[in-house]
C-alpha cells in the first residue's frame, strides 16, 4: 500500500533525523500532573527531509514507512488525542504503520546537479514545515514531497510540545503523549484565567525548535548543496502556521541570528493564540516576506478565526509592496492538506485539494500567482444548505481569492 508519487521531476529521497541540543531548556511555567516537572523541556529536535535525489532511484522499492516509530507509541498517542481506546485503532495502526509507504527513497543522496532550479546560488532552495495539531514530520509527506520533486529541499519538523501523537523523552525513556489542555499544569503562584498561556508557551518552544533543527541540518552531509543564505521559506499547516507567524513576528532566540525568510506559505492558519487586543503578528524585518495563505472553505466559514486572519493578511501588505494572498479552496476541510485527506475511508476529495494545492504554491514560489488569480476582487456569498451547514457559493474545488 503506497501513497500517490510525487507530482514533479525529481525522484525524491528522505531521510531521518534526530539531534541533541546544545544547551538543553525548559520553556515557561507549565508543569505535568505531577505539578513540578516541567512540560515542554527541550532536549533534542527530530526532523525529516525531503529532497529531490538521483534518477536511478526513480523506482525504489519498497518505499518508506509512514507512520513514524515507534509504532506503538504513536498508535497510544493518537487514542490520547482521539479519547478512544487504543485497541479501536489497531486496524489502522497496522494499515499505517505496517502497510502503508511513502514512494520515496530512503537515504539516498542529495541529487547533484547543475542545473539547479529555481536558486540562483548551485543549492537547493530550502523550505521549512511546521506540523499541525496531531502531526508528526511524515503527515504531510504528500506536500512535502511534491514540493522536494519540484527541486526543493523540505525540513519537516517533529515538535515536541506534546501536540503531536507521541514521542519518546530522551531523558527518561517514557513515552509522552498528546497533551491535552486540562491536563496542564502550571508553575505554584501562577494561575491563567484560559488555556491561551499553554498555546503560547508552545509557540516559543516551537520556535526553538525551528532553530535548533536548522542548525542541526547544516551539520548534516547534505548542507554543502542546500541554500541556507538567500532565501529560507516558511510554512505550515494549522497550529503549524501560527508557528511560521510566530517564528517571522518574534526574536530568534539567544544565540541564533535571524533566519532569511523571503517566502511563507500558510494553510490554514491559526490564529487565536495572537490576542486580537494585541499586535498583529507580523514579521519584524522591514522587507516582509511575500505570503500564500490558502484556506480550507471549513476554516473560511469559521467567522472568527478567518475575520483575524483578513485583518493579518490586509495589514501585512498595507503600503502595497508586499505581495501577500489570501484564497479558499471551495468544499476543502481542515485535515486535506494533510496525508489524512486521502487516507481516511470518508475522504474522497483530500487528493483534488493536495493538488490543487500543490500547484497554486509552485505559482506562488516562482512568481507567477498574480496571472493566475482571475477572480481577485470577487464577493463571496454564503448560502445555507442544510440547518447547520453553510457553504462559499461556487464549484467544488474552485479558488476563491479574499485578498
Amino acid at each position: 500500500m503506497r501513497l500517490p508519487k510525487p507530482l514533479g521531476r525529481y525522484p525524491v529521497g528522505f531521510s531521518e533525523y534526530t539531534f541533541q541540543v546544545s544547551t538543553p531548556r525548559v520553556i515557561g511555567k507549565a508543569r505535568l500532573q505531577d505539578g513540578e516537572t516541567p512540560a515542554l523541556r527541550l532536549d533534542e529536535v527530530c526532523f525529516s527531509t525531503f529532497y529531490p535525489t538521483e534518477d536511478k532511484h526513480q523506482k525504489a522499492r519498497p518505499g518508506v514507512g509512514w507512520l513514524p516509530r515507534p509504532v506503538g507509541a504513536m498508535l497510544r498517542g493518537y487514542a490520547t488525542f482521539l479519547g478512544v481506546s487504543r485497541w479501536l485503532l489497531v486496524p489502522l495502526a497496522y494499515v499505517w504503520g505496517v502497510l502503508l509507504k511513502m514512494p520515496l527513497s530512503q537515504d539516498s543522496p542529495l541529487r547533484k546537479s547543475e542545473e539547479i532550479h529555481p536558486s540562483p546560488v548551485g543549492k537547493w532552495p530550502l523550505i521549512v514545515f511546521s506540523h499541525g495539531l496531531a502531526g508528526t514530520r511524515n503527515t504531510y509527506s504528500q506536500f512535502c514531497s511534491n514540493l522536494a520533486s519540484e527541486g526543493y529541499v523540505v525540513l519537516s519538523l517533529e515538535h515536541r510540545d506534546r501536540s503531536g501523537p507521541a514521542f519518546i523523552d530522551p531523558k527518561s525513556g517514557d513515552e509522552q503523549h498528546y497533551f491535552r489542555i486540562e491536563e496542564v499544569k502550571w508553575e505554584k503562584g501562577y494561575a491563567p484565567p484560559d488555556h491561551m498561556p499553554w498555546k503560547v508557551e508552545q509557540l516559543e518552544f516551537r520556535r526553538n525548535e525551528v532553530y535548533e533543527a536548522l542548525k542541526a541540518l547544516r551539520t548534516t552531509e547534505i548542507a554543502d548543496l542546500v541554500d541556507f543564505e538567500q532565501n529560507i521559506v516558511m510554512a505550515g499547516h494549522s497550529f503549524g502556521s501560527a508557528t511560521s507567524l510566530s517564528i517571522l513576528s518574534h526574536p530568534p532566540p539567544s544565540g541564533f541570528e535571524p533566519l532569511p525568510i523571503r517566502q511563507t506559505i500558510l494553510l490554514d492558519p491559526w490564529v487565536e493564540p495572537f490576542a486580537p487586543s494585541g499586535p498583529l503578528p507580523l514579521p519584524l524585518s522591514k522587507e516582509r516576506p511575500t505570503a500564500c495563505v490558502i484556506a480550507s472553505e471549513a476554516f473560511t466559514i469559521w467567522d472568527v478565526n478567518f475575520d483575524r486572519l483578513q485583518e493579518i493578511v490586509k495589514a501585512w501588505k498595507d503600503d502595497e509592496k508586499t505581495a501577500a494572498y489570501l484564497m479558499t479552496i471551495l468544499r476543502s476541510g481542515h485535515s486535506d492538506f494533510s496525508d489524512f485527506g486521502i487516507l481516511v475511508p470518508w475522504a474522497k476529495r483530500g487528493a483534488g485539494v493536495i493538488k490543487g494545492t500543490h500547484e497554486t504554491v509552485m505559482k506562488f514560489l516562482q512568481g507567477s500567482l498574480d496571472a493566475d488569480l482571475k477572480n481577485k476582487g470577487k464577493v463571496m456569498e454564503i448560502e445555507q444548505i442544510k440547518k447547520n451547514k453553510r457553504q462559499i457559493k461556487g464549484e467544488p474545488g474552485e479558488l476563491f481569492v479574499h485578498v
